[in-house]
Order: structure tokens, then sequence, then C-alpha cells
């Protein structure tokens, strides 16, 4: 068992742990964005079903997991008709959508926020 931990460890590089710290810092700024909106309603939703989901597979019970897989698609296709404002707002926040042009000033109002350090 030591052995195979160590021939785990062995394989992590500065780089992998530099991905990983980037993505958890992005997924937190998300979560932090959606906290206490119908998003983060809906998506504790959606993870009930996939979670009913997935036990219905382990069950074999094949009716009910075949029609959750097929509901779960009509999902996913109207989210981003049902949140298009929600969807808006949040990529006008984060500056993806800003009319600005992409001058020093500019960069800083958008990015500096998003990438400084938590308080």
């Amino acid at each position: 068992m030591m052995i195979q931990l160590q021939g785990l460890l062995s394989t992590i590089t500065f780089l992998d742990v530099i991905d990983i710290v980037v993505v958890a810092y992005f997924l937190y700024r998300l979560f932090l964005m959606l906290k206490n909106t119908r998003a983060a309603t809906l998506g504790k939703g959606l993870m009930v079903l996939i979670g009913f989901t997935l036990i219905c597979r382990w069950l074999n019970l094949h009716v009910i997991s075949w029609l959750l897989e097929k509901s779960m698609t009509v999902i996913m296709v109207a989210l981003p008709v049902v949140f298009q404002p929600e969807l808006r707002r949040a990529l006008e926040q984060s500056c993806f959508i800003r009319a600005a042009s992409w001058t020093s000033r500019s960069w800083r109002k958008c990015w500096i926020p998003l990438l400084m350090p938590l308080r």
C-alpha cells in the first residue's frame, strides 16, 4: 500500500498542483456568485436527480433509469432558455460581455477584482 502511494505521489508535478489550485479558486468564485440564487436551488435539485438516476442504474431499474436519462437531456436543453437573464448578468459581471474596449484601464477594472485574493 505504501509503495503504491509513493508511486502515485511521484507522478504529481508542480504544474499539476497549480492546475488544481487555479480550478479550485475559480469554482469557489463561481459558487460565491451563485450563492442564494435560483440557480443554486436548481443545482441542488439537479444533484438530487443525478443521484436518483445513479441509484436506479445501480439497482437495475431500467425503465426509471431510461426515463430519468431522457428527462435530464430535456432539462439540459431547457436550462439556458430558462436562465438566460441570469446567464447574461453573470457573464457581464465576469467581463466576458462588456462593451468596454480592452484598454489597460478596462482590463484592470474587469479582471483584477476576480484575481485578487479573498479577504
